[in-house]
């Protein structure tokens, strides 16, 4: 679920005079109100803005608000925002390097973005500094729920490994207790089918813990977990569907 490019030409003097004019416009801005600014997700280009500011506007903008917010501040994420902000909006190598500062400063969400356009091909390994699984172990050792996961699916679809097997659950677990609303998804699969030890065997199946997992994921407003509660005879009335932009993901996440 990669961004649409909304600007792969012409962005030099216009989008110049945009920055500038952002920048004018944002000098009093409160850091709270920017933090805000740069941390909201990129606007869909498909849907129009209630304020009537064009997408590549509104891009501008939040690219000048987290750049304003760089001097004296330590926060490795912010690299993350103006990375995913410029690949955007076509500036890739700005992107890729926006990301790659990131990564080396200690951003878990730059080094998933960046796993997360390799595995899509979207970027080269020696582009990015690394091979997608093992920027999705780096990301996951850091806690990151989506990067652990990516590498969950990665884990249990190149691996017959009882052992890593186990450990692609336990990654599942622990992106779920961040509230992760797939990860929620897949352990209410797993415990609907088969709950596996780390001997190999397989034990019955826990349908409460299952549906415990597919009702917070369905809170979450993850589909498939609304789908599967209906299939089940459950009542889902309550549920709110969101798209799959709403969904945190490698590049649309907060």
């Amino acid at each position: 679920m990669l961004p649409q490019r909304l600007v792969t030409a012409g962005v030099g003097v216009f989008g110049l005079l945009i920055l500038i004019a952002a920048c004018i416009s944002n000098a009093d801005t409160p850091s709270d109100k920017r933090w805000a600014l740069c941390r909201s997700i990129p606007p869909d280009p498909n849907k129009p803005s209630p304020d009537g500011i064009g997408p590549s506007d509104q891009l501008f903008r939040r690219i000048n608000a987290c750049e304003s917010l760089l001097k004296g501040n330590k926060d490795p994420d912010l690299h993350f925002y103006i990375g995913r902000l410029s690949y955007s909006l076509g500036m890739d190598k700005k992107a890729i390097e926006q990301l790659r500062l990131g990564r080396n400063a200690g951003s878990a969400k730059a080094t998933t973005a960046l796993a997360w356009m390799v595995e899509s091909n979207d970027l080269s390994a020696k582009e990015a500094g690394g091979e997608f699984r093992a920027l999705y172990e780096e990301a996951a050792a850091r806690g990151d729920p989506i990067a652990q996961v990516r590498l969950a699916h990665i884990i249990r679809a190149n691996s017959e490994n009882p052992i890593d097997r186990v450990r692609a659950i336990a990654l599942l677990e622990k992106a779920a207790a961040q509230g992760d609303v797939e990860a929620n998804y897949w352990l209410g699969w797993h415990y609907s089918h088969f709950a596996e030890g780390p001997d190999g065997n397989f034990e019955p199946a826990d349908k409460v813990r299952a549906l415990q997992h597919y009702e917070r994921s369905a809170r979450g407003g993850f589909e498939r977990a609304v789908d599967e509660l209906k299939r089940l005879g459950k009542d889902v009335s309550g549920y709110r569907v969101l798209s799959e932009r709403e969904i945190p993901d490698a590049i649309f996440r907060p």
